[in-house]
């Protein structure tokens, strides 16, 4: 090859490598995927988060039925179905009622000072008593669990016929 084919060469050479394109440059990081999830729980198809605004749940009444004013003691339940997240520690408290005195939650005949005392038990052979603002630990392992609440209205002397009620408030606590 000749001198100037030689000079030509390295020339045309040098102009494609200082005309070539850079290599792109590469950064790289990262995005976190992120999500947070809080305790609940289902009451009688109410969802409690834990936070505001609460949801009011509907329970079947605690009714002890139709008997004489000579009674002298009679039994009833009510049930409420939960589920609550795994690793939680729920608890329910069950107030003293409307009408309650030291002791015991109270049944009244309309707006008269006529009344029936009741107690609330956590056990069907009711001797575990549920005392007035007394609380329940609920399971929190996500399964759907039944909680029955066991009762039983006291019969009393003097006691006048009619329909004799009383209401307590559930509340659940996560």
């Amino acid at each position: 090859m000749d001198q100037t084919l030689r000079k030509f060469m390295a020339a045309a050479t040098l102009i494609a490598a200082s005309t070539a394109v850079p290599a792109a440059a590469q950064i790289t990081g990262t995005i976190e995927a992120k999500l947070v999830l809080t305790s609940t729980c289902t009451i009688n198809t109410a969802v409690f988060t834990g936070t505001a605004p609460h949801p009011t749940a509907t329970y079947s009444a605690l009714d002890f039925g139709t008997t004489t004013t000579a009674f002298t003691q009679i039994d009833g339940s009510t049930s409420l179905s939960y589920t609550c997240s795994e690793g939680s520690a729920p608890k329910i408290t069950l107030s003293g009622g409307s009408n309650p005195n030291a002791t015991d939650r109270r049944m009244r005949l309309g707006a008269t000072s006529h009344y029936v005392s009741y107690k609330l038990y956590s056990d069907s052979s009711r001797t575990v008593d549920i005392p007035l603002d007394g609380e329940l630990a609920l399971s929190g392992n996500n399964t759907a669990t039944t909680l029955t609440i066991y009762g039983r209205a006291l019969g009393a002397s003097g006691l006048s016929v009619g329909t004799y009620t009383d209401l307590v408030t559930v509340t659940l606590t996560l």
